[in-house]
This record gives C-alpha cells, sequence and structure tokens, in this order.
C-alpha cells in the first residue's frame, strides 16, 4: 500500500512539473537583430546573433534584476536566452513584449512617480515605451510604470490610469 501511494506521488509530481513546462512555452518574434546570450541577462557572453524577424519557440522565462523577462530559446542548435524588449508574440504583431503604451492619449512622463514629479516629455496616445519596472499601487489605486522611450531619449515614470502594460 505504502508503495503504491510512492507511485501516485511521484506520478502527480511529474505532471505537475509537466504542466509547469508547458505554460512556459510559446512563439516569439525578434523586432530586431537580437543577441542570445549563454544566460538570462546583459552579463552573459553572446552566443550568437539572431536577426530581425525570426520567428522562436521558447522553452522557459526568466526576469533579471531590471525586471526584464528572458525567453530560452535554440537557434541553430544554440541554446541561449534572448531578452523580452527585443522580442514580440508571434501571433501579436502589433505590440512589442514588455512594453507600456498610452492608451486614452497622450499622457506626461515624470521624473518622479507622482503627479508633482517633473514633467521629462510626453507618451503620445498609441506610442510604445520599454517597460522597466513597476511601483506598488499608491493611495489613489495607481501604479506607476518606468519606462524609457523607444529612442532611449527619455526615462521616467507613467501613470497606469492613462497606459497599458503588455507583458
Amino acid at each position: 500500500m505504502k508503495r503504491i501511494r510512492m507511485i501516485i506521488c511521484g506520478v502527480l509530481i511529474f505532471a505537475l512539473l509537466l504542466s509547469t513546462v508547458a505554460l512556459a512555452s510559446g512563439k516569439i518574434k525578434t523586432t530586431g537583430d537580437t543577441n542570445l546570450r549563454k544566460g538570462a541577462g546583459l552579463k552573459y557572453k553572446i552566443i550568437k546573433v539572431v536577426p530581425k524577424g525570426t520567428t522562436l519557440t521558447y522553452t522557459s522565462t526568466k526576469t533579471d534584476s531590471r525586471d526584464v523577462k528572458w525567453y530560452k530559446v535554440t537557434y541553430k542548435s544554440k541554446t541561449g536566452w534572448i531578452s523580452s524588449i527585443y522580442t514580440k508574440k508571434a501571433s501579436d504583431d502589433e505590440t512589442p513584449l514588455n512594453t507600456v503604451w498610452a492608451k486614452k492619449g497622450s499622457t506626461n512622463i515624470r521624473k518622479s512617480p507622482s503627479l508633482s514629479g517633473k514633467i521629462l516629455g510626453v507618451l503620445k496616445k498609441g506610442d510604445y515605451a520599454t517597460y522597466l519596472r513597476q511601483t506598488k499601487k499608491d493611495s489613489r489605486g495607481i501604479t506607476w510604470y518606468k519606462i524609457t522611450t523607444r529612442d532611449g531619449k527619455i526615462t521616467g515614470w507613467v501613470s497606469s490610469k492613462y497606459t497599458k502594460r503588455h507583458n
């Protein structure tokens, strides 16, 4: 009886592990020439450069210390990690992954995550920026996203009231 319970437990654990792997896989498409790295982060050595427009299947994900998601992929028999900043869902040709975009109209990009923060620039309606991290909800129920504009000229904070995050 004890042996049967152990076998059942083993089968259940194996099934759980399989379901976790299945949930952490999908297809992505590169939005520019992208570095394939040995590990999930900028500190890891570049293995290859994956050309823009390449569709890849990822088998797992990790998030680095900057809250950037990385995808484990195999490209031309080399397995490594690609940053989500340079990818989008293969089925979603509109908005790259790990971005924030203005949804209701243009919104201010601020130096600090509050309405009193100095205005550094504007994120125009429909435009997107690279998501870096976020705050906890403030007393008004607002989350602030730290972003960098696509041209890399402005890094600041935008309110979730006027933006939407695509991860």
